[in-house]
């Protein structure tokens, strides 16, 4: 069974773009639409047989960015 943590780290710098995206727009309507974001989440929980609140699942993602930024500066 994969992590959340090497679920988003597999994700291309593209399509951590487009989940930034759908984040930001998450925080501005209420919604999160069917996106990156609930893919990575669906896929986790069907692995892990398990129900991750989706609402903590944007840590993964900021974190993921925030490492390929600083690994991008060095």
């Amino acid at each position: 069974m994969k992590t959340l943590e090497s679920l988003v780290g597999e994700l291309s710098d593209q399509e951590l773009k487009v989940a930034f995206n759908e984040i930001t727009n998450w925080k501005k309507i209420g919604v999160l639409e069917d996106g990156i974001v609930r893919k990575v989440h669906g896929k986790f929980n069907n692995e892990a047989q398990t129900e991750f609140p989706i609402f903590m699942i944007e840590q993964f993602f900021t974190y993921e960015m925030a490492k390929r930024w600083i690994n991008k500066e060095e």
